[in-house]
């Protein structure tokens, strides 16, 4: 099991920038800034370092590692602070702590005294975390959304989405270069718009730059042809690395050092070849997707996600097609939809969308027009049943689906509903996949 570290600084700044620090390097890693509520984690998760500030409202670092002591007499703890009085330092030495480091830090010093007692993770923990798993499960469930309450193109019912999103959120707000791992057909044009507008970058058009398709000696001139409208930024996406050379990976990486500074970029890396060993990947490319990596969930283990995707661009294409009567879903359609497993995710979604308004001259859409329309976009060829399951029905088989193909997997009931972005706590502990209550209620709405 991968070693964690928690961070005490009640400087918000300061505690973010020791986490960033520590996470370059691989360290797995949460932050805190008020001292109560890191002895409440010392209680829930086994840490195995603490790296606290001294000079704190309310309790001061002395305090502190008093506390941590009575819990753990033998947990590593180093206090990093301010010039300290020789009172201050007898105090803390005799109640036995670790290390004593005085601000500013050496950082090379400071991440050699921490590897003396926490490993950093393997390449695969270090993912896991930052997926939101490895123990990080309550994380993933009480995070406070800080992002903008009102997407203009993005659809955010599900919680998972929602969580995923305040990463990609903080990430736009920390750097120019955002990595993410994102499935193959994803909503990546909208994702980029999004970006923009939080950025307040134009969101009038959009920059693709496509990598299965490399043209090295041109590629640093397309990017300086890229020029801002106004005085703000331009926000590039990045494709095509499942399918691209190493030398275009490179050049990438190239971009990163020395892109210019009126751009911002997000790499959209797909999973399949950050998920398999088979693929061959730049190695500076792989150790900057392991330090940043934000990974979108597909649209199958979002339900609500998709439903509000369908209300949203169904009206929208019935109109482009000239068929304004098609521009809503039989009762028995929604559960063919959401009886499909997307693999083409979004992309797959407004594809069948529109096939399926194609085939229905006027009319709210049936439950054939959507099989006959995955059977000509996706080659789906099962067969309409005669009494179709109702939409309760089918919303719980198909959560029951989800919830057992995760147990499956190896995650147990807690885990999978957490995937599920779902409060574990609000489910009895001795409930079955099968005897679950309806997850996702907004569905039948």
């Amino acid at each position: 099991m991968a070693q964690r570290i928690l961070v005490l600084d009640d400087e918000e700044n300061y505690a973010d920038m020791l986490r960033a620090l520590l996470e370059q390097h691989s360290f797995i890693v949460d932050s805190v800034t008020d001292p109560m509520r890191a002895i409440e984690s010392l209680h829930g998760t086994g840490y195995d370092l603490v790296v606290s500030d001294y000079k704190m409202p309310g309790m001061d670092g002395a305090d502190f590692l008093s506390k941590a002591r009575e819990m753990n007499p033998d947990l590593p703890v180093i206090l990093v602070s301010g010039l300290m009085n020789t009172p201050d330092l007898v105090k803390v030495a005799n109640m036995g702590v670790t290390l004593v480091l005085e601000k500013p830090i050496d950082i090379q010093h400071f991440i050699g005294q921490v590897k003396r007692f926490v490993q950093p993770a393997t390449k695969d923990e270090f993912r896991a975390h930052r997926q939101g798993k490895s123990g990080s499960e309550e994380a993933a469930l009480n995070f406070k959304q800080t992002y903008p309450a009102h997407l203009a193109h993005l659809c955010d019912r599900s919680h998972i989405f929602r969580f995923f999103l305040e990463h990609v959120w903080n990430a736009s707000n920390e750097q120019d270069h955002i990595f993410i791992s994102a499935p193959r057909g994803s909503e990546c044009d909208l994702l980029l718009r999004e970006v923009s507008a939080w950025r307040k970058f134009s969101t009038k058009r959009v920059h693709w730059l496509d990598l299965r398709n490399p043209n090295p000696p041109n590629m640093a001139e397309a990017l300086r042809s890229i020029s801002p409208e106004g005085p703000g930024s331009e926000l590039v996406g990045v494709i095509g690395f499942a399918d691209s050379t190493l030398a275009a990976q490179a050049q990438v990486v190239d971009v990163i050092r020395e892109s210019p500074e009126h751009l911002a970029f997000i790499y959209f890396i797909e999973r399949d070849l950050i998920d398999t060993d088979s693929r061959q990947i730049d190695p500076e490319l792989r150790e900057l997707i392991d330090q940043s990596l934000c990974v979108m969930p597909p649209l199958n283990a979002r339900l609500a996600d998709m439903a509000a995707y369908v209300q949203r661009y169904l009206p929208l294409i019935a109109k482009s097609m000239g068929r304004p009567d098609c521009a809503e879903l039989d009762p028995a359609a929604l559960p063919m939809l959401l009886n499909y497993e997307w693999p083409g995710n979004f992309r797959e979604l407004i594809d069948v969308l529109r096939a399926a308004v194609s085939l229905r001259e006027a009319g709210p859409l049936m439950a054939q027009d959507i099989s006959d329309a995955l059977g000509r976009v996706s080659g789906f060829t099962e067969a309409l049943p005669q009494q179709f399951k109702s939409l309760n029905d089918a919303v719980r088989d198909r959560q029951m689906e989800i919830v057992s193909s995760a147990m499956r997997a190896g995650q147990n009931l807690e885990s999978a509903l957490n995937t599920l972005g779902v409060d574990p706590q609000a489910v009895n502990p001795e409930a079955s996949a099968d005897s679950l209550p309806l997850l996702y209620p907004e569905l039948l709405k």
